[in-house]
């Protein structure tokens, strides 16, 4: 797309600098996403005209798939961007039902720091190429034309790329509905339907008529059809249990009977779950919970006599995906994933191909012909063809995307997107709630500084998981994260002069002054537990077998020691660390390298989230405060008092947690072209 100006313009008070996505104004440097500068720029081209969202849409977007929504984002995006001005002027017009205009015009800022004004003599007559002059002192006037390739976080789409003519819900009921699966006839749809305090599987048709199959208080899962399609596996996990349910489902008739298989050998919930015969399961499950070291182990349930067999397979297999004879594997190993494809017969298994070193996916299945597979990853929607091309499905939302599936004839895609809005909320000591965050997106895990006064929190408000201060009810954005990556937990140094972000295959140090990312910690495997940006000093925790407490100094990361193994939960504070044994009842501190036992009021394997040196906050179906010198632990607040769950605790400002705002789950069909 063009832009105003091939480097720099002025927009009344403002610098625009399209090359590096930023404002400047008084001294002070905003960051733009690029697709909000994006839209700026097409404003700034066409300041003459009242823009249309549609039109934003087909020329900024490139005619990808997006809502009136991620336009009015950017429009609001821009406009808070324009009220840090020193003058209270509007900068962006909206003309109801029309659409949108700049209220000031673009001038180009020369080489001489003269603001020229941008004419439409300068714009090219078609809109992606800019036409510019370059006047050299002799007067002589070269034009030159080039174009202005959009490439930051998004790329304009290939050729191949298939984009969705029409976007329909699945049903006219606006919600929480999620898990469609096609039913192998192409005529019927099964989802789950959730009506306030219970969760229903339903079965719908192409004319929206629907009828109940079944009800739970429990989240339904894993909705898979036979290949004849006269049974449905679905199956939810309640009180550290799977409950498995097989239906034999008369479409005609809308008959249905169920038997029950109680999997109490499986104490987490099932990822991926496929039929390998009519009597015959497939399914993984995480190892632990949570699932810091990415460990899964394979089984398989033979339906006639309910029995459940674990394979002993160390390829570490995550999700599972099968069509006809062709099996699709995802593996993990140091939290990057492998995805292969193998041809099984009784004889042999033969790799047909593979793609490695990849994001780990959320959702994998096969295109319906079997010639390739439709993945969920980093909430994009990708077909991985085994001749080995790839193509991107542009469907661009702000919401988050669940278990894509095509339908038996390859017209449309059936996904769920959730939107989600989490706040952040100041819980006093005397029960006084106080809203700390209030965005349209998600805001999480805040941890507040030594002193209160200020906290860092986790937001994805720019488009992507960042680092975020609140400082005097004042927000600003700390992390300028490339790659879309999530933030999987955010710590303090210990002097509260950077923040250590985790992200799945580093550690980064942020200075807060500067805004500088220098990577500390290259392994996946290692969890930040203190770090003082001054001594260098480090101490980790690695997930990778056990877990297990490391130390060591940047200065010479080779010299490491390991401090304790077999960890369960874990806080530091200062020069000690607070900590349970796996499967132990008791709190235990570290310090000066000496191990001791402090208190043995606290449960097996508790929640445990700040300590003071004089006691810790922890919970055991209430929250409660141990104080060392007595060894007695005192209520704090009863479970459910506050809805929301807690991320970090101050002895004088009181309790930091977030809240869900608004969760709908809808099922929308995307129409393929």
């Amino acid at each position: 797309m063009s832009c105003a100006s091939n480097g720099s313009f002025r927009l009344g008070e403002f610098n625009v600098h399209p090359d590096k996505n930023k404002l400047t104004v008084e001294h002070k440097e905003i960051k733009l996403e690029p697709k909000v500068m994006a839209v700026l720029c097409y404003l700034a081209d066409n300041h003459d005209n009242v823009i249309s969202v549609d039109e934003l849409i087909l020329q900024v977007w490139q005619g990808a798939v997006v809502s009136n929504q991620s336009v009015q984002r950017c429009i609001s995006l821009l406009r808070k961007s324009f009220n840090s001005s020193s003058t209270d002027e509007p900068y962006i017009a909206n003309f109801s039902k029309k659409g949108y205009q700049l209220l000031h015009t673009p001038l180009r800022v020369t080489h001489e720091d003269v603001p020229v004004k941008v004419t439409h003599a300068e714009k090219g007559v078609n809109k992606s190429v800019v036409g510019y002059g370059v006047i050299a002192i002799s007067l002589l006037m070269v034009l030159v034309s080039f174009s202005i390739f959009y490439q930051a976080t998004e790329t304009t789409p290939p050729a191949d790329v298939r984009l969705f003519t029409k976007i329909t819900p699945l049903t006219s009921i606006v919600g929480y509905e999620y898990s469609a699966e096609p039913h192998p006839n192409g005529s019927h749809v099964v989802y789950v339907e959730n009506n306030g305090a219970n969760f229903d599987l339903v079965i719908t048709d192409q004319s929206a008529n629907k009828w109940l199959v079944a009800t739970s208080s429990y989240p339904w899962e894993n909705l898979t059809w036979s290949v004849s399609g006269k049974e449905l596996i679905a199956s939810f996990y309640a009180q550290k249990n799977v409950q498995l349910f097989q239906f034999t489902i008369n479409l005609t008739t809308q008959k249905t009977h169920h038997i029950k298989v109680d999997m109490t050998e499986l104490k987490y919930n099932i990822l991926s779950l496929n039929w390998i015969t009519n009597d015959e399961l497939l399914l993984t499950v995480p190892n632990t919970y949570p699932n810091e070291n990415y460990q899964f182990s394979t089984y398989s349930l033979t339906l006639s006599d309910r029995q459940l067999r674990k394979h002993n397979s160390k390829e570490n297999i995550f999700l599972i995906s099968k069509y006809e004879n062709l099996f699709a594997y995802v593996s993990i190993h140091n939290k990057r994933a492998a995805i292969q494809v193998f041809s099984k017969s009784k004889q042999e298994k033969t790799l047909i191909t593979q793609w490695l070193d990849r994001d780990v996916p959320k959702d994998i299945s096969w295109l319906p012909d079997g010639s390739g597979l439709l993945l969920l990853e980093n909430n994009n929607m990708r077909i991985l063809y085994l001749d080995k091309r790839e193509q991107a499905l542009n469907y661009l939302t702000e919401n988050t995307l669940y278990r894509p599936r095509f339908s038996p004839n390859g017209k449309k895609i059936y996904v769920t997107q959730q939107k989600e809005n989490h706040d952040i909320w100041n819980i006093t000591h005397q029960g006084k709630q106080i809203l700390q965050s209030n965005s349209t997106y998600i805001d999480r895990d805040a941890k507040y500084s030594n002193s209160g006064e200020r906290f860092i929190f986790i937001s994805n408000r720019s488009g992507a998981d960042q680092v975020w201060l609140n400082e005097n009810n004042k927000e600003q954005q700390l992390s300028y994260l490339k790659n879309n990556q999530k933030i999987e937990f955010i710590y303090w140094d210990q002097e509260q002069s950077n923040v250590l972000i985790k992200l799945a295959q580093n550690t980064l140090q942020l200075s807060i002054k500067n805004h500088q990312e220098t990577i500390i910690d290259e392994s996946p495997h290692n969890y930040p537990l203190n770090f003082s940006s001054i001594t260098k000093d480090y101490l980790y925790i690695n997930a990778e077998k056990q877990r297990s407490l490391w130390s060591t100094n940047l200065h010479n990361p080779h010299n490491k020691r390991m401090l304790i193994t077999d960890l369960g939960l874990t806080l530091s504070l200062d020069d000690t660390v607070y900590f349970q044994y796996i499967n132990k009842l008791g709190l235990w501190s570290m310090n000066n390298n000496r191990i001791k036992l402090i208190s043995n009021n606290i449960p097996v394997n508790s929640f445990f989230i700040m300590a003071d040196h004089q006691g810790v906050y922890f919970y055991d179906h209430d929250w409660f405060y141990l104080e060392f010198a007595t060894n007695k632990r005192s209520t704090v607040f009863a479970d459910g008092v506050f809805e929301g769950w807690v991320s970090d605790i101050h002895p004088a400002s009181g309790w930091l947690l977030n809240k869900t705002a608004a969760n709908e789950k809808d099922i929308v069909m995307l129409q393929l072209k």
